[in-house]
């Protein structure tokens, strides 16, 4: 009698996007271009299961491509920023996910709007408070009216 013990694993995905690893989290600035790689074949698994893992992309939450090498088209709907995420899936139905905020070449920086109200409150409590000293120093020379037995 022989005893073993079979331990199946979870998938552990991995990603590439145009060649750069990515990490789970990443925040990812486009390169300027129509097209990208994904790349999501250097995921792992036990060794029984790694011959049949699929990768399933999804764009903010919804499948787009199935297959682990795919190229990327930034969609028409999505905006200046998309979650992309990879799901690698074995045949038990164990699956690794990851995730990372992709952000199109063409977006702009936002204003940064509590710094700009932050600044201007500044400028009129300062403008505020010159301008209570200043007339502090003008109510000391309060004119005063001559009588007429002085004239």
């Amino acid at each position: 009698v022989k005893e073993f013990t079979i331990q199946n694993t979870v998938p552990f995905a991995m990603a590439s996007l145009d060649g750069t690893p990515i990490e789970d989290g990443d925040r990812i600035k486009l390169s300027p271009s129509s097209e990208w790689a994904l790349d999501g074949s250097l995921s792992v698994d036990s060794e029984n299961d790694q011959a049949n893992l699929r990768c399933v992309w999804k764009i903010n939450h919804h499948p787009v491509f199935e297959g682990c090498i795919r190229t990327l088209h930034w969609p028409s709907d999505a905006g200046d920023e998309a979650i992309l995420t990879l799901d690698v899936i074995d045949d038990d139905d164990d699956y690794g996910t990851i995730s990372v905020l992709l952000v199109h070449p063409d977006a702009r920086e936002p204003l940064p709007y509590p710094l700009i109200v932050l600044v201007i409150s500044t400028l009129f409590m300062l403008s505020a408070v010159l301008l209570r000293f200043r007339s502090s120093d003008d109510s000391s020379s309060i004119p005063k009216w001559k009588s007429d037995d002085e004239n």
